[in-house]
């Protein structure tokens, strides 16, 4: 049975006890202490609430697996590349104040972000999420050099 929906992009079958276990252990090298959830009914994702008491937690999909049949880079994101993009792109962008308002320039900087600095990521986990935020930028309509003076890309 079928809940979260990637047109078969990615991973769409519930999760492995072991594959909870990879999530959570890389989850937890990451530092991100907050609610961490499993859902076979949400995608992927990092959820905040910036309004009177800041509050965050971390979605783990299906979707955070690749399926194996990929044909573009975001379809290849290893599960530990998929939780890099939401914690150490969305989360610390979030953290520190530099989300973007523009949907592409977010995901792209979400995945660029993860790619240069999130630890234990192999070469190939980096270039899909590089390969993946340059398509988000391309998809935006948007100009790399336009896109380089408005991500926080260059620290962590």
């Amino acid at each position: 049975m079928k809940f979260v929906y990637t047109d078969g992009k990615r991973n769409e079958l519930k999760l492995t006890y072991e594959q909870r276990k990879e999530c959570l252990a890389y989850v937890e090298l990451l530092g991100f202490e907050h609610s961490i959830d499993f859902s076979e009914f949400s995608n992927t994702a990092f959820v905040c609430n910036s309004e009177g008491e800041r509050y965050c937690r971390l979605i783990i999909g299906t979707d955070v697996y690749p399926n194996g049949s990929a044909t573009n880079p975001n379809e290849i994101i290893s599960y530990k590349g998929a939780i890099a993009h939401e914690i150490v792109g969305h989360y610390e962008a979030w953290l520190y104040g530099f989300e973007c308002d523009n949907r592409y320039l977010d995901e792209a900087q979400a995945s660029i972000r993860a790619a240069r600095f999130a630890p234990f990521l192999s070469f190939e986990e980096r270039v899909a999420l590089i390969k993946d935020g340059l398509i988000r930028l391309k998809k935006g309509n948007i100009k790399l050099s336009d896109a380089k003076k408005l991500m926080h890309i260059e620290e962590r």
